[in-house]
């Protein structure tokens, strides 16, 4: 059976299993913005459900901020303490397109 809002979803030792709604947008609800300054404090659910975000300025602005901003390093023990010698903060790296090596000649 299909998870459809609320509804039953399947059955264990005989008693129905109801679906819950989960939204996953609400997960961007806890992640707050820092940069740019015009977007500080704002979550990332907030931002990116205002209409303003979807303007060509707007969407340039977060392409900058994602492809020259600093970003913070999620690398993690099993137990959730930082990796020693792992910088915390860091730039998204540069990525270049791959040129493969001219053929040997023969």
């Amino acid at each position: 059976m299909a998870a459809i809002r609320g509804h039953i979803v399947g059955i264990i030792n005989n008693d129905p299993i109801d679906a819950t709604n989960i939204y996953l947008a609400d997960e961007l609800k806890d992640y707050v913005v820092n940069e740019p300054p015009a977007l500080a404090n704002k979550t990332w659910y907030d931002i990116l459900n205002d209409k303003a975000t979807w303007t060509k300025e707007r969407l340039l602005t977060f392409q900058n901020a994602v492809q020259f901003g600093e970003h913070e390093n999620h690398c993690m023990k099993p137990n959730f303490k930082h990796i020693e010698g792992v910088p915390k903060y860091v730039k998204y790296p540069n990525f270049y397109a791959y040129v493969p090596p001219a053929p040997d000649c023969q």
